[in-house]
């Protein structure tokens, strides 16, 4: 949230700063200056992209397992279909938590996410998809 009023702060004021430049010159000049302000805008916005904290989807996916496991939300996470959150809700995990702390060590231990992503199955760890 903290992030959100900071970037908020800065936009507004390189906007106020853009329309205030070059306030009573020429339009050449004023051009010029925009031009100028607008390299040094988009400076600080490629600075800021490089310190934003990227999201690692394994640790999403393992902390979701660990908290919500029983009722299939990491699931929703990786993104499957409706059904399979509903039984592992109903189920309780597949007998009492059994099948997140398989996934769980299949999301730890899975080089590559990527099978995970979009799978229908409810055991998602089993077989082709």
């Amino acid at each position: 949230m903290t992030q959100l009023f900071h970037r908020l702060f800065c936009v507004t004021g390189l906007l106020l700063m853009f329309s205030l430049v070059g306030f009573g010159q020429t339009k050449s000049h004023k051009r010029g200056l925009r031009i100028g302000v607008l390299k040094e805008v988009t400076q600080v916005i490629k600075f800021k992209k490089k310190l934003e904290v990227t999201e690692n989807p394994r640790a999403v996916a393992a902390i979701t397992t660990v908290l919500l496991g029983p009722f299939g939300a990491h699931r929703i996470y990786l993104g499957t279909e409706t059904k399979v959150p509903i039984f592992y809700t109903l189920t309780l995990g597949g007998g009492l938590g059994i099948l997140p702390l398989i996934d769980l060590i299949c999301i730890l231990t899975t080089k590559d996410l990527e099978q995970y992503y979009n799978n229908p199955k409810v055991i998602m760890w089993a077989g082709e998809r």
